[in-house]
């Protein structure tokens, strides 16, 4: 049966024909719908329109003059912009103090929890190169656009390297090697006639060589020297003492997780209302010659495809129109993208022989498809091989008043009245206060057929022999400011900013829910990372980053056994809330808690991470650091008091009642502490004196709640 979608059936080959008419289809649904949305959201967040003057005034124009008078204010209101970066400073903010956690559903999963936990500390903090970028960028996006996507992939990059090496490093490989063969190397170096022999010996020699410096590439990614490279290494080994060789490396081999913008660089079908079902999506990427042709190695891209993608450096599937106004974000002349060359990445869900669903990646050019039918007509073509099984993008809504993807508005969609209502009054205020301030002059006409306009400084008619001052138009200007007033009380509202004027209570719940949709995308993106790194990482690296061996080889299960999430309350971002809110746990709850069934170590993780989350990282030992540290300290004092020593004695110390149950333990543990305790009267002494000294600090801590709750703490149990 032939499938109606061509693009839903699988194949050794892409159906180029059909990509670029879905991916034309997909830049262009709604044509003028979606380009109206999108040039009134960059004009409206960067205050651009037609005939606009860099003095902020109105100017007669040949064809029309300007209205009310010419120099009149055309001030810029920025408030959709001032919302924006608001909102974009919030979930910057968020997203920093906000720690990816793995927690275990069951008790025997926490130990992968940590394990896991640890893993995306290091991708938090460095394993995603650009993070806080492309953060900013989605969040930007989105607030602009109302939504944003984020493209996370496995990046691996092969680069080349010189290295210089020396006749004694060559001696020693031989040597380490016990390889017959390249024994009389040295020998024949050290004769220029000899280098016809030397040569090939060299190039077997650096093949073994590189193989041992980069043992992660494949074998077509490493370099291969000529005969005549190896003779000129053979001439600097005899006259240096040493020759430089170039080497290939792995120099990237990471997640990394990408912000697309909308109708640039990311698109998607017009019927698509949930993007992880999409038929195919879409991205555009724009990259150097050098950064094409590096593909071919380090990915696998089809060099004859590179070697014509790299003609159609400069051109545009779809180039920025120049028509209307200008602005930041259209002003993008075409010369700017002469040396770049245009890249679609095109990922279709499609169904294989036997009723499976697979997600192929296609890489082409749009601007090669008369070459459909020869041979490089794409770059690379083949089941996207990453274990989570999903499409690579994550998508960001700023709002959800539908299904479909596009509903979602971006705040200059939101306040393009009200800014050009706070415009409006603004300018109405500045040109009274023009007129106030140097009003028309009335005068006797010169010519009675001549029209005169009203404006600052401007003369009309009067009756003769009489020259006055005109009155300023009648009105009040107060109303003016009432109006700004009311519509900036109306933004403050439908947003959620935190003013005065407003209810704190649902600014809280707005904003909370900003962050909680924002870093629910973010979840999500470090899901896939996780994947990608439990795939990628070799054991090694993975012990490195988190500490212990990988639990299982497939991510499914993975999946199965534990749950994370991004926690973070947007009240945090209040520093006097947050000060009051810790004072009281501390005070009431922590000092009330007789069971003992809060964890210390981790209220003070806590606190520590919002006070500052790089310097928490810095100095908090890592879990169970703490409490073991803290054991060891007071083993380390009875074993100092079994030798007569005595100890240091503390004060007022919070971990005082938890280093008595520490001595509790080793005491019970000890049979030879506690046959020192009956017979050996110094040491009983030393204990008695720093239980004492322990449980006094307990009491000190005790006294601070005593007088606020009226409740005695019990007292530890003693010797």
């Amino acid at each position: 049966m032939t499938p109606t979608d061509l693009l839903s059936k699988t194949s050794l080959e892409p159906n180029l024909d059909e990509l670029a008419r879905e991916y034309h289809r997909s830049a262009f649904h709604f044509n003028d719908l979606v380009r109206q949305r999108k040039e009134l959201a960059e004009n409206t967040r960067y205050a651009q329109w037609e005939g606009q003057d860099e003095d902020g005034k109105k100017h007669d124009q040949e064809d029309k003059q300007a209205f009310p008078f010419d120099g009149a204010s055309d001030t810029r209101i920025r408030l959709a912009d001032q919302i924006i970066n608001d909102n974009v400073d919030v979930l910057v903010s968020a997203f920093a103090r906000a720690q990816p956690v793995a927690d275990g559903i069951e008790a025997r999963d926490a130990e992968l929890a940590g394990t896991l936990t640890k893993a995306l500390e290091w991708a938090r903090h460095g394993g995603l190169p650009d993070l806080e970028t492309e953060v900013e960028l989605c969040a930007q996006y989105a607030q602009s656009f109302g939504w944003s996507v984020v493209h996370t992939i496995w990046e691996r990059v092969v680069s080349r390297r010189m290295e210089t090496v020396t006749k004694n490093q060559i001696a020693s490989l031989i040597a380490e090697m016990d390889e017959p063969s390249f024994a009389p190397l040295p020998d024949l170096l050290a004769n220029p006639g000899n280098d016809d022999f030397s040569a090939p010996l060299l190039l077997s020699l650096y093949g073994i060589y590189a193989r041992l410096a980069s043992p992660q590439l494949e074998e077509n990614e490493f370099i291969a020297p000529s005969l005549s490279q190896a003779k000129k290494w053979a001439r600097d080994f005899r006259e240096e003492g040493e020759a430089v060789v170039p080497l290939a490396y792995q120099s990237r081999n990471n997640p990394r997780a990408i912000a697309l913008k909308p109708y640039e660089e990311i698109f998607f079908p017009p019927e698509t209302t949930d993007l992880a079902r999409a038929r195919v999506i879409f991205r555009v990427d724009w990259l150097s010659e050098a950064e094409m042709r590096n593909k071919v190695k380090s990915e696998g891209w089809s060099e004859d495809w590179v070697e014509q993608a790299v003609r159609t450096h400069g051109l545009e599937s779809f180039p920025q129109s120049q028509s209307g106004p200008a602005t930041i974000a259209n002003l993008w002349p075409a010369e700017n993208r002469t040396n770049m060359i245009e890249n679609v990445w095109a990922y279709t869900r499609s169904v294989d022989e036997d009723g499976q669903e697979i997600i192929y990646c296609t890489i082409f050019s749009p601007h090669l498809r008369r070459l459909a039918n020869s041979g490089g007509a794409w770059a690379k073509h083949e089941p996207l091989n990453y274990s989570h099984g999903q499409y690579p993008f994550k998508i960001y809504r700023r709002d959800r008043p539908e299904r479909r993807l596009w509903s979602s508005r971006g705040v200059p969609e939101l306040t393009a009245t009200w800014q050009d209502e706070k415009k409006s009054q603004r300018d109405s205020v500045i040109d009274r206060t023009s007129l106030s301030v140097m009003p028309p002059l009335r005068s006797e006409p010169r010519n009675r057929g001549k029209i005169f306009r009203l404006a600052p400084g401007q003369t009309v008619f009067a009756r003769k022999d009489e020259t006055e001052w005109m009155n300023p138009p009648p009105g009040n200007p107060a109303e003016a400011l009432t109006v700004i007033a009311d519509i900036e009380r109306d933004a403050d509202q439908y947003f959620g900013r935190f003013v005065p004027s407003q209810d704190p209570s649902m600014a809280i719940i707005k904003r909370q829910k900003m962050v909680d949709t924002f870093l629910y995308a973010w979840v999500e993106v470090f899901g896939q990372t996780l994947a990608l790194m439990r795939q990628f990482l070799s054991d090694e690296e993975w012990i490195q980053i988190s500490g212990a061996p990988p639990a299982r080889a497939d991510f499914e299960s993975l999946q199965r056994g534990y749950d994370w999430k991004l926690k973070f309350d947007v009240r945090e971002l209040n520093t006097d809330f947050m000060v009051k809110k810790l004072e009281t746990f501390v005070n009431f709850v922590v000092q009330s808690d007789r069971a003992g069934v809060i964890d210390m170590a981790k209220l003070t993780r806590v606190i520590a991470s919002w006070v500052d989350p790089t310097i928490a990282r810095a100095v908090i030992a890592e879990e169970g650091g703490a409490s073991r540290q803290m054991y060891e300290r007071v083993q380390r004092d009875f074993a100092l008091m079994a030798l007569g020593n005595e100890v240091q004695m503390v004060e007022n110390d919070p971990t005082a009642q938890m280093q008595m149950q520490f001595a509790q333990q080793i005491l019970q543990q000890n049979i030879k502490y506690q046959q020192m305790l009956q017979g050996d009267e110094p040491f009983r002494a030393l204990v008695e004196t720093w239980m004492k000294n322990r449980q006094q600090s307990v009491a000190q801590q005790q006294n601070k709640t005593i007088g606020r709750t009226g409740v005695q703490m019990p007292q530890m149990p003693t010797l």
